[in-house]
């Protein structure tokens, strides 16, 4: 019996209820348009959607759903899981097994009638702009289903981070559609084709490479290269931030082989303005292979120390880096049919004994683009550790989510996830961990001190779900955002702690925030994962895209409904399974609401004002301010439609408006009229 309240009892029937009321809606009774009865969405086979236009787009979409066979695996009465974009359009449908979505057309094949289906039903995607079209990226052929990435493209530009992923099974059927699309180019629109940059790609590379001067001002980078510069769309929107979408380029900046210290990231810059939009580390700390002995310096030799197949040399961490990418590689392969870090067979790179210029023995290791591979300090060549850093190059194959805010912290999650299942495996092979029931579920105990647990990610002050006030706050990049301090781009390696919680309650199960989760055991979470990595997330998923890629994963492994409702639970017991969330806004006392972070440089955040915190905090969520001490009055003008936790972020701040004025330090709980 699980350990639930009544309301948790009644979950599925009050989000039946939901459902039911926003389908009325949607169909509710027009002049001179269908009845709600015609509008009812199809729950048998033989349905005959009605005419094109009769219906809003979403439920038009959502009526053509049909049962093409009866699978004991269906759970519940709707057939389909959706997620609304606060615009009211699709980001996420799910399909329930047995049922599809509609087919797409069987004579272009999976990826072209991928595409064909997403574009018929555009509208439903809020895909209206007519300079929107879509780029077949990726093509993922399974033996019980295709998986297709799209990306979008705005003029002929690819959109950033903007894609869709579609799922279509049994040769024709579209059972999930995933997006994250950017929506509104009211800027752009307003100019004539074709989309020219007013910034050269080598003023935009010469802007990149000075900032990242800036940041690592150490660092030893070669002459850019404006021929490596890609044009985008960057719209702010698809990462979750305000602002217009604006022509910009995409370019990469690392250290040269022989910097003292490695450093690279990924420049986000306006080629209207040449002015920073956004940047991204592409270093991530924490069967061909050749493994490179530093010797504590801090570039790799010309030649290999040992490549694969040679004999043992005697060194440890060289022999240790060898062996254990071998099991690594293994690992992936008996259990995924991966073959390499890029499936492709791609030789493994590590560089051992590595120094920075400011540190030997380097306390680190580090997997980035361009970077000769993985790097390890001395006595870093651990079996999670090297196998956390193969997996950080699996996703940038893969879903490629971008290091920064909740993507990055999945990133840095599923690399925890893989190296210390990985380290539950190998006992018994040479070399392997001493993984012991006391220091199961700790990443890096092999260093002599462990970095973090995921069964108790608090016990490293990080965050084992949304609301914890250990969360790391996310930050944004605005124009200009450059500076060394990013507060650790949002807490990636912190807040990775909600994540590798719910790993943890999935494989060993545990009673946790009022919620009881048996055990699905360590290799279904393992495949659980590896499903949402490489056919679900696109590159700026949020901590909701997760929770709907898990769930929609289980119905593709055909877990039975008794698992997929173990995967629901431990989603809403570390909370990532609502809108609702902490936002951070910082206020000098009685003065105009600014947003930011004390950690970080300039302004931060996507919120400039009292109002659009509370919206962004969503229902139940928390907003919190940092400011100097003193009141503030939250009775600006504006309705509160959602009740608003108000709580602070360092010092006090009394918040005072339509509950009153608190006895510090209790939070204020803001309730709708």
């Amino acid at each position: 019996m699980k350990n639930t309240s009544l309301i948790r009892r009644a979950a599925p029937f009050l989000a039946a209820l939901a459902l039911g009321l926003t389908v009325f809606w949607l169909t509710r009774p027009r002049a001179n348009g269908p009845s709600a009865e015609a509008r009812v969405i199809a729950q048998a086979s033989n349905f005959t959607p009605p005419p094109a236009g009769a219906q809003p787009p979403v439920t038009a979409l959502l009526a053509q759903a049909r049962q093409f066979r009866v699978d004991p695996n269906a759970a519940g009465n709707t057939p389909w899981t959706t997620n609304l974009h606060p615009s009211g359009v699709l980001r996420f449908v799910g399909m329930e097994p047995g049922w599809s979505l509609g087919t797409i057309d069987r004579k272009a094949g999976p990826g072209e009638g991928a595409r064909k289906f997403v574009l018929d039903h555009r509208e439903a995607w809020g895909l209206t702009n007519p300079r929107i079209d879509m780029d077949i990226l990726r093509h993922r052929a399974l033996t019980s289903r295709d998986v297709v990435r799209l990306q979008q493209t705005y003029g002929n530009v690819p959109v950033f981070a903007a894609q869709l992923m579609v799922h279509v099974a049994e040769g024709a059927e579209v059972t999930c559609v995933s997006a994250d699309p950017g929506l509104d180019f009211k800027t752009l629109d307003s100019r004539a084709l074709p989309l020219t940059p007013k910034v050269s790609a080598a003023e935009a590379a010469k802007e990149a490479t000075a900032a990242m001067y800036h940041r690592n001002p150490v660092a030893k980078f070669a002459e850019p290269n404006p021929a490596a510069a890609k044009l985008i769309v960057y719209a702010p929107e698809v990462l979750g931030f305000n602002g217009e979408a604006e022509l910009a380029w995409d370019l990469s900046i690392e250290s040269e082989a022989d910097s003292p210290v490695p450093a690279a990231a990924r420049w986000i810059v306006s080629a209207e303005t040449g002015e920073t939009l956004n940047s991204f580390n592409l270093l991530h700390s924490a069967l061909s292979s050749e493994v490179y002995d530093c010797n504590s310096a801090t570039m790799p030799p010309v030649s290999p120390a040992r490549m694969t197949g040679d004999p043992a040399t005697g060194n440890v961490d060289v022999d240790n880096a060898h062996d254990f990418i071998r099991q690594v590689y293994n690992f992936y392969l008996q259990r995924h049919g991966r073959d390499s870090f890029n499936a492709a067979g791609a030789t493994i790179i590590a560089n051992v004994r590595q120094c920075s210029s400011t540190q030997c023995p380097w306390q680190n290791a580090v997997s980035g683009t361009g970077l000769n591979g993985m790097g390890f300090g001395a006595d870093w060549v651990t079996d999670d550790i090297l196998a956390h850093e193969f997996t950080h190059k699996v996703t940038e194959f893969e879903s490629g989510l971008l290091y920064q805010n909740a993507s990055g912290a999945m990133n840095e999650s599923f690399s925890d996830i893989w190296g210390e299942l990985f380290d539950q495996s190998n006992t018994g092979l040479t070399p392997s961990g001493t993984d012991t029931v006391a220091n199961r579920w700790l990443i890096g105990e092999d260093l002599g001190t462990a970095i973090r647990s995921m069964s108790n990610p608090p016990a490293f002050s990080d965050p084992d779900r949304i609301t914890s006030g250990l969360y790391t706050p996310s930050v944004t990049y605005p124009r200009g955002g450059t500076g060394p301090d990013r507060n650790d781009d949002g807490g990636v390696h912190s807040n990775s702690g909600v994540c590798n919680k719910l790993c943890f309650l999935l494989a060993d199960g545990e009673n946790f925030n009022g919620f009881t989760i048996a055990p699905i055991g360590p290799d279904l979470t393992l495949a659980l994962f590896y499903e949402v990595n490489v056919s679900f997330l696109t590159p700026a998923a949020d901590w909701l895209d997760l929770n709907f890629a898990l769930r929609q994963a289980a119905i593709n492994l055909i877990f039975q409904p008794s698992l997929r409702a173990e995967v629901g639970e431990a989603c809403d017991a570390v909370e990532i399974s609502t809108a609702a969330r902490t936002v951070h806004m910082n206020a000098a006392t009685n003065a105009a609401l600014k947003v930011g972070i004390p950690e970080v440089d300039g302004i931060r955040g996507p919120y400039t004002a009292l109002e659009s915190g509370i919206a962004g905090a969503g229902t139940g969520g928390t907003l919190k301010i940092q400011g100097s001490a003193g009141p503030i009055n939250v009775d600006r003008g504006f309705t509160l439609t959602q009740p608003v936790t108000i709580g602070t972020y360092d010092t006090f701040i009394a918040v005072s408006g339509a509950t009153g004025t608190p006895v510090p330090p209790a939070p204020v709980i803001l309730q709708a009229p």
